[in-house]
């Protein structure tokens, strides 16, 4: 496969992240760690998590470079091999949500269910 077939099928596809309609969430580390085979990877490129699973037959470098950080922050290795292209232009179509670390999304989810308490009588 060519980067030229990527393009022709990010054109006829839908739902290529593979989300559904649940739309963008908050990803942790520890779960971005269980997505890290080749037939089910996502990755962190500059805060946005991604399936990249239906894109690494079509990766240029091959699958090979790939499989090794599935389930990490690639960043650095993208930004070493193509800080000039244009991530969301490649694979935006891939985006699953956006990372956070697991003390954040704890704390949120505290604040949540905080935010649920009844209030507290007031004194007459």
């Amino acid at each position: 496969f060519s980067i030229l077939d990527w393009t022709l099928l990010l054109n006829k596809a839908k739902n290529l992240s593979g989300n559904g309609s649940r739309g963008m969430r908050n990803i942790t580390k520890s779960e971005l760690a269980e997505h890290a085979s080749e037939h089910d990877m996502w990755c962190v490129l500059s805060g946005k998590v991604y399936n990249i699973a239906p894109f690494i037959n079509y990766h240029p470098g091959g699958k090979a470079i790939l499989i090794p950080h599935a389930g990490t922050d690639m960043t650095a290795l993208f930004n070493k091999y193509h800080s000039w292209v244009n991530i969301d232009s490649m694979i935006g179509a891939l985006c699953i949500g956006s990372y956070v670390d697991d003390d954040k999304a704890e704390d949120e989810l505290e604040n949540v269910h905080r935010s649920m308490e009844p209030p507290k009588p007031r004194p007459l």
